[in-house]
């Protein structure tokens, strides 16, 4: 018998027109074999809409059709309509323990971190000091500001020297990331990450590669092979990650095989402190003059669209499709 999926994508997120992306993906990609899919969108405002439930691929969200007996997310019995959910919401609400906490509430399985992990991955500030204690990792010097405290008149000084990277500390997908060279750069940065974050990071630039590595599992994690991302403009902002053709993906990245297995081993250190289940994508500085490497961030619930990298990572093994089989199995079986 087919198990029945829920996928939940959208989100009052920065990231909601993302997430709408890996649903469409997921909604392409998934083996309808196996599986049968209820579509559920989680709108900008917050408001739940169930879909009819999928048997076979679709080319656009517009051909869904709307349960018109669905009432709202509290009342409606998940557990005898659904086997597993899959949230695919990227950012706040989605990724930060806040949608797993009330699955956990109705008793229905999902796939990915449990409420913990995910608050932490999410936290930029938190997974760097948890990966830096427990997983015995590089981390890049920072510091970080929160916006009840700050204040545009007093002068920031920091203890690394420009360029730094100024991120929103609980956000995705490069959302209100910049990069500055001096103190009023800084300061111009900080306030627009406030706009989407009260709590903002604050890193020294590495003169460096970004490299990456999916992890799926949980008792024994599974690393990907490591992918490296080549800026063609400053760095990997929003535009860049999905507007624009100005980055390249090199799989495997041009590192040698020694260095490729350190990472790989130092991607499933980071998974397994915080404490991942499911999948994630781990991201790496590998600092050119030292070639040292730094653990950047956590993303667990990455990008699953036609340019994300998850899935690509793992394409030498699974196709798109096994992939989300084998991910979603670990949890039901």
């Amino acid at each position: 018998m087919k198990k029945k999926i829920a996928v939940v994508y959208g989100g009052q997120s920065h990231e909601h027109e993302v997430s709408l992306r890996s649903g469409l993906t997921f909604l392409q990609q998934i083996d309808y074999a196996k599986f049968s899919v209820t579509p559920v969108l989680i709108t900008k405002d917050g408001v739940w809409t169930k879909y009819k439930e999928l048997n076979s691929s679709i080319n656009s969200l517009d051909e869904l059709h709307i349960d018109e007996n669905f009432q709202n997310a509290m009342t409606y019995d998940w557990q005898t309509n659904i086997d597993v959910f899959f949230p695919l919401i990227h950012g706040e609400t989605g990724e930060d323990g806040k949608l797993q906490g009330f699955l956990e509430l109705i008793n229905v399985p999902y796939v990915g971190s449990n409420v913990e992990a995910s608050a932490v991955g999410m936290n930029k500030v938190l997974s760097k000091m948890v990966a830096s204690q427990l997983g015995a990792v590089n981390i890049v010097p920072y510091t970080f500001i929160r916006k009840e405290t700050y204040s545009s008149n007093a002068e920031i000084t920091l203890e690394f020297d420009y360029p730094a990277f100024v991120k929103p500390a609980r956000a995705g997908s490069s959302v209100g990331v910049s990069k500055v060279y001096n103190e009023e750069e800084l300061k111009v940065a900080l306030n627009s990450a406030f706009k989407v974050d009260s709590l903002v990071l604050i890193e020294k630039g590495i003169n460096g590669q970004e490299i990456e590595v999916a992890v799926i599992g949980k008792e024994n994690p599974e690393a990907s092979v490591v992918g490296e991302i080549e800026f063609v403009s400053d760095f990997y902002d929003y535009e860049n990650k999905y507007m624009n053709d100005s980055s390249i993906m090199h799989i495997p990245a041009r590192i040698d095989e020694a260095l490729q297995e350190t990472v790989r081993k130092q991607a499933i250190n980071v998974y397994t402190s915080i404490g991942c289940e499911g999948y994630a994508r781990v991201d790496f500085f590998l600092e050119k003059e030292t070639d040292l490497i730094y653990f950047n961030e956590i993303n667990t619930s990455p990008g699953m669209t036609n340019k994300s990298m998850f899935p690509v990572l793992f394409s030498n093994k699974y196709s798109f499709t096994e992939l989300l089989s084998e991910i979603i199995e670990a949890t039901i079986n």
